[in-house]
């Protein structure tokens, strides 16, 4: 478990809340370079699965601000699960993270629920950082 540390006036502003996200990638090297990428965000809670199987488990287990994921996983399409994690209900942000940049694919994934969109470039990591930690409390 991490902890939490809160804001000198002792209530905790919203830019220093922690965001717990769930990687799912079944690449190893995708998942090292992601958990690199944001180590230098102590508030990124990052926890990682390889599958969408593993992914609904821990979705039932722990309520995560953000889902990152891959469209091609080995049990079934990312935006099978996305569609599926709506159905389930929850009301965490979705966002494909994908070397593919097709707009039929960015279709298919905000038709499933998803969120966002973004296409791994150079520095693709510190923005998705940026944005996990500018989120809204709650949201």
């Amino acid at each position: 478990m991490s902890q939490h540390t809160g804001h000198a006036s002792g209530s905790a502003a919203p830019e220093q809340t922690e965001r717990r996200v769930l990687l799912v990638e079944d690449s190893a090297d995708d998942a090292a370079l992601t958990r690199r990428g944001f180590a230098k965000h102590p508030r990124i809670v990052l926890d990682c699965v390889t599958s969408a199987a593993a992914a609904l488990e821990a979705a039932a287990r722990t309520p995560y601000d953000v889902f990152l994921l891959d469209n091609r996983l080995p049990d079934m399409e990312g935006v099978r699960l996305c569609a599926e994690l709506r159905r389930r209900g929850t009301r965490a942000r979705l966002v494909f993270v994908t070397s593919v940049a097709s707009e039929t694919l960015a279709a298919r994934a905000f038709a499933a629920g998803a969120d966002g969109f973004v296409v791994k470039d150079g520095a693709y990591l510190d923005r998705l950082a940026e944005d996990i930690l500018d989120l809204e409390a709650g949201r």
